[in-house]
């Protein structure tokens, strides 16, 4: 590029570029900063990120001066209890389920740590998680009445076929399932 009026050397990069890629400064004789526009971004940010200071949760980096944790982080911080949007953590189904969060680490739990209340109390009852293909049904058809005595585990398993081994093989892996200590042999 030919170098007169229309353009400027950077002081930075050297490179000769238009006078539109360099910042208007009225302290400067041509009224352009000695910098282009590319190496003031790159220096500004070098200089953000060096007044910067590391995550006070992971150590990583944060994105600017002043901040005390990077974005996920706070995101972390200010979810679940601490959101200041948060109501008690339970909410109500159009259809009457009552569902309670905060249960990431329960197996029943859905992918936001949501989990239906009868659900959970019935897996407290039982000392494990529900498996496949059970659920547990309100014994007086009241939805969001989730006492131990109204909740009952129902099974929807069936055999795999009509045969009396299938069914044999079948009625056993139930036994062992819910009442194991009726298949140990009597004397």
């Amino acid at each position: 590029m030919e170098v007169g009026i229309a353009a400027k050397r950077c002081v930075r990069c050297s490179e000769t570029k238009p006078l539109e890629d360099f910042t208007k400064s009225s302290r400067d004789k041509d009224g352009r900063r000695p910098y282009c526009r590319l190496c003031t971004r790159a220096q500004n940010k070098l200089w953000k990120l060096s007044k910067a200071s590391p995550c006070l949760d992971c150590g990583g980096q944060v994105s600017r001066a002043g901040v005390k944790r990077c974005r996920a982080c706070n995101g972390k911080l200010n979810s679940g209890v601490n959101h200041y949007a948060y109501k008690g953590g339970s909410s109500i189904t159009p259809s009457g389920y009552v569902y309670l969060s905060g249960h990431h680490d329960h197996p029943n739990a859905n992918g936001v740590g949501q989990i239906a209340e009868h659900v959970l109390v019935m897996s407290k009852e039982l000392g494990r998680p529900l498996i496949k293909g059970e659920n547990v049904h309100h014994k007086n058809g009241d939805r969001a009445d989730n006492r131990p005595e109204n909740l009952e585990l129902w099974s929807r398993v069936q055999p795999p076929g009509q045969r009396v081994e299938d069914k044999v093989a079948w009625a056993i892996e139930i036994l062992q399932t819910y009442r194991p200590e009726l298949l140990k042999e009597q004397p």
